[in-house]
């Protein structure tokens, strides 16, 4: 699923595989890659706001499992809140924000 987010597929693929992301087992081999992926797209305003809104949950999943990226997800969070991304991203953002303040 992770090779997916890589190929020039349509949007709504990509979307649907981070959201079955949000419920799935994730290899533990795998979340080194699957961080890198999820803040990346977290960061980038030209992602369609539900594939960044779903990315945050993931990127969430990963910091309760390794809370040395509390900080760094923080970050990357609040840059986001900043370009106006929409309800969705905003609303899980702030959720996030502080969930992660407990963790650190």
């Amino acid at each position: 699923m992770l090779e997916m987010l890589e190929q020039p597929l349509h949007q709504t693929t990509h979307r649907n595989v981070i959201r079955a992301m949000q419920f799935c087992q994730l290899p533990k081999a795998l979340h080194g890659t699957i961080t890198q992926r999820m803040f990346a797209i977290v960061q980038d305003p030209r992602q369609p706001i539900a594939s960044r809104a779903s990315s945050i949950t993931v990127a969430m999943r990963m910091a309760t499992h390794y809370p040395d990226l509390a900080p760094e997800l923080s970050l990357i969070l609040e840059d986001a809140l900043r370009t106006g991304p929409g309800p969705a991203v905003t609303s899980r953002a702030r959720k996030a924000l502080h969930t992660l303040a407990r963790i650190r």
